[in-house]
């Protein structure tokens, strides 16, 4: 299993993208209802900032009238704090009473008029004396818009004929309608004006409704990652899981795993896609197996068959080497022994063929037994002592344990080590060596070949078992090209595994990795 990292996941990235911008479309929308509450006065027109005044102010009175010894800053202060948006209180002293944590509006003050109250006349008749203060229902607002009229725009509390303003539109700070209502004395006497400012401020909503928003937005956000998770990213998320577990199964070798190809998304395009190139690759698999199967036989066969033409010819050439039947020219009988020589590299070339083919269809079985190391080394020095005296090439065993052993073929394992060690003869110079050594921990053992050789480039180690495959083609004349490959074969067939590294001009060593290695006697 890949070492897969959660936050490179395509899923993860598309689900916490999807949250994120779920996350930003809800706070969005709270600051877009913070600042239309705040620029509509919570929705609704600005006579609701006027109403809120008069309202305050008609308490005031009321309170007032129940107990003319009321201490009205007192009141004031602990009133305010109830309300559910600030106001303020103007006191005839200049002072302004306001609600705790509240900024107050600088020059204020000005605004509120504590003059004796005098009758006036706006563009008509005398509006006559003091009376009753115009009731703020909805009678009173039908009437909106109509000069003259109470709840009239511009003639609240503040702007009526007992009001301490003069008639007209409400007075402005800044580019803000204030909302003014006098408190009146049961005299008749304006002993306080409230203000409220029409627009509520960001802070206050953010406190009012905050909470609310809060428990809404996560709510709404939970319930949208929970429907997209299981509905819209689950289901991808699956697909590509399953698509997945195929591609890995069909990598290890599993030519009959499909991917699940449901629904007409992407997802399932690419699924049929890739089932649809793995019945094509399952096809072209059984065509190649069949293909080698049959090629494996025919060159089994072919050499099966060319071996009795083969002994036939050694066996005329043997008898053309007797005086009695060999010519008497000295061309004639270097003839003879030409024609055996190459007899024989034939006869070795189509033994190494058939030997290969069977390797390579499973037609060799293997008697596993304990095989000691140092034997096998010995056999391989006895065999090849004869031809490095005449190179002057010395042999060099190394051994941890004399007594080290290994579980395998002994006939089939020896054949491997005598391939390596001719290979290594074959290309060292005369005054090098060929070492043999070999390694056991953690259960394998390792058997190496290593000679003093010219070395091979790295642009031809990896096809050093190729058959047929050889780094120099000067030297085609020594060999058959197929004793490497023999030797990875028999390796292969043990469950091994064989591999080769070479410095140039310094030594190359030949490695042959096995498992089960047997115990130390």
């Amino acid at each position: 299993m890949s070492d897969r990292r959660w936050f490179r996941s395509l899923y993860w990235r598309i689900g916490l993208g999807f949250i994120l911008l779920l996350a930003v479309l809800l706070v969005s929308q709270a600051a877009s209802f913070v600042w239309i509450a705040v620029r509509t006065e919570g929705g609704l027109p600005e006579r609701m900032g006027q109403d809120f005044a008069e309202l305050v102010a008609t308490e005031f009175e009321s309170a007032l009238a129940a107990d003319p010894a009321l201490d009205l800053r007192a009141y004031a202060s602990r009133r305010l704090t109830e309300f559910h948006r600030p106001a303020f209180v103007i006191l005839p002293d200049r002072t302004i009473v306001a609600p705790p944590g509240e900024v107050v509006p600088p020059g204020l003050e000005r605004f509120a008029d504590f003059r004796p109250m005098r009758p006036f006349r706006r563009g008509g008749p005398f509006m006559g004396p003091p009376g009753p203060r115009p009731r703020n229902d909805g009678a009173a607002r039908d009437q909106a818009g109509q000069p003259g009229q109470p709840g009239a725009p511009g003639q609240g509390r503040g702007a009526g004929p007992r009001g301490p303003f003069p008639a007209g539109p409400p007075p402005a700070f800044g580019r803000r309608r204030l909302a003014l209502a006098p408190v009146r004395s049961p005299q008749g006497e304006t002993v306080a004006v409230v203000f409220v400012s029409p627009l509520l401020g960001p802070r206050r909503l953010a406190e009012e409704f905050g909470p609310w928003l809060a428990i809404g937005g996560a709510l709404l956000l939970l319930g949208g990652t929970a429907f997209a998770a299981l509905l819209v990213f689950r289901p991808a998320h699956a697909q590509l899981r399953a698509l997945e577990e195929a591609a890995r199964r069909f990598g290890e070798g599993d030519l009959t795993a499909r991917a699940p190809a449901r629904g007409g998304d992407e997802v399932a395009a690419v699924a049929h896609a890739f089932n649809q190139m793995a019945d094509d690759l399952g096809a072209r698999q059984t065509q190649l197996a069949e293909a080698d199967r049959a090629r494996r036989q025919l060159l089994a066969d072919v050499s099966h068959e060319l071996m009795t033409p083969l002994t036939a010819i050694r066996g005329y050439a043997e008898t053309l080497t007797l005086p009695q039947f060999g010519p008497a020219a000295p061309e004639g009988q270097r003839a003879v022994s030409v024609i055996q020589d190459e007899a024989e590299r034939i006869e070795r070339l189509v033994g190494d063929l058939l030997d290969l083919a069977r390797y390579e269809a499973a037609g060799v079985s293997l008697v596993a037994g304990e095989v000691g190391v140092a034997e096998l080394f010995d056999r391989v020095v006895a065999r090849h002592a004869h031809d490095a005296a005449e190179k002057q090439v010395r042999f060099d065993v190394r051994l941890p344990d004399e007594e080290m052993s290994v579980r395998a073929d002994p006939h089939r394992l020896e054949q491997a080590l005598q391939n390596l060690a001719s290979n290594a003869l074959r290309h060292t110079s005369p005054g090098g060596s060929v070492r043999l050594e070999a390694e056991q921990h953690g259960g394998r053992t390792w058997l190496r070949v290593t000679d003093t050789g010219a070395g091979i480039a790295p642009e031809h180690l990896p096809h050093v078992f190729d058959r047929f495959y050889k780094a120099d083609p000067s030297r085609s004349a020594n060999g058959s090209g197929l004793g490497l490959s023999i030797v990875k074969a028999i390796v292969e067939r043990h469950g091994g595994r064989v591999g080769v590294r070479s410095a140039p001009g310094v030594e190359t060593t030949f490695e042959i990795e096995l498992p089960g290695a047997a115990s130390s006697s």
